[in-house]
């Protein structure tokens, strides 16, 4: 299989190294990180080339990993051209960008199979899937709530960055980390009936476009609920992830990397506080590894072999945008 990855950031970085772990081979690389195209090419064998000069080539596959801003525009034209495509969250500055791209989406699906993964990789982080594993095996009993945090301390001068840019980046923490803890609701709970929030700006205002930098939001379905902040003023990485049941409780702390390691701890009822289960992440002494990109692509190629839609897909990225505009609008 051939790819092309269009935005060179850090997302287009992680997308180059599970593509050499898949053995996928990376034809393409475009991005206004002109340092990192080079770097990526080099270390990857590929070359650079504007995407509009290579999206009707002999790509089979296209990552799409730009700036909020732009996301639409590359994800429809790659869809159009009928190659299979990963976009990263949240795929559009908007739900009416996110439409546009659903409806291109079908337009393809008339002609032939084309699969579409919006790239939410937290669900593939080993102690979220095994937390979904056991819940599903109705380990923890009936769901009854969950409660997170999730944040980072921000950099100097991150307010001129395009994530605090209204017209780049369509909002800031909600829409930028608290994707990925919405749609991890969507998957243990459901689709919320409700949501409300409060989505301030404290440090990184950008006087022109301001967006927030927290973000404090509570969603509920039918009786179940779930409470979450999410932060760029943490002034330390943070992840901390707790699902509950009648039967049991999920705690998911860190997630490798620079967030520490990605630990999960199962605590029973009636154990009087004692942990049923406890897993680290990876095994070994290695709290850097990260294989959630890896695992993700490895789950997506599967469905392009089995020509089925993946789940974290468009659809789930419409829902969780409306959930972030309801936010924004109260």
């Amino acid at each position: 299989m051939k790819a092309a990855i269009i935005g060179a950031g850090k997302m287009g970085e992680k997308k180059a190294e599970a593509c050499k772990a898949c053995g996928i081979d990376l034809v393409y690389v475009d991005s206004i990180n002109e340092d990192m195209v080079a770097q990526i090419c080099k270390e990857h064998n590929a070359t650079s080339k504007p995407w509009r000069e290579f999206i009707n080539e002999d790509i089979d596959l296209i990552f799409v990993c730009t700036s909020h801003d732009a996301l639409k525009e590359a994800t429809v034209a790659a869809l159009n051209a009928g190659k299979h495509v990963c976009v990263e969250k949240p795929a559009g500055r908007n739900s009416a960008e996110v439409q546009e791209i659903i409806t291109a989406h079908n337009n393809a699906l008339e002609k032939k199979y084309v699969g579409l993964k919006v790239s939410l990789n937290h669900r593939f982080h080993p102690a979220i899937w095994k937390a979904k594993e056991l819940a599903d095996k109705g380990e923890l009993g009936e769901l009854m709530f969950m409660t997170g945090e999730y944040g980072h301390g921000g950099r100097d001068g991150m307010e001129t960055e395009w994530r605090c840019v209204k017209s780049k980046g369509g909002g800031g923490e909600l829409l930028d980390q608290g994707s990925h803890i919405i749609d991890l609701y969507q998957w243990f709970i459901g689709h919320p009936d409700s949501v409300n929030g409060y989505a301030p700006t404290y440090a990184y205002r950008n006087e022109n476009e301001p967006v927030e930098d927290n973000c404090f939001f509570r969603m509920r379905t039918g009786k179940k609920c779930g409470h979450f902040h999410v932060s760029w003023t943490m002034w330390k990485n943070d992840f901390r992830l707790k699902i509950v049941g009648d039967k049991g409780l999920a705690v998911i702390n860190g997630l490798g990397r620079h967030y520490g390691k990605e630990t999960l701890t199962i605590y029973k009822r009636g154990a009087m506080g004692k942990p049923s289960e406890s897993y680290e992440y990876p095994p070994g002494d290695d709290p850097e590894r990260d294989e959630s990109f890896i695992d993700e692509l490895k789950y997506f190629l599967e469905c392009i072999e089995e020509e089925k839609q993946p789940e974290g897909n468009i659809k789930e990225a419409l829902d969780s945008m409306k959930i972030v505009e309801s936010i924004y609008s109260q």
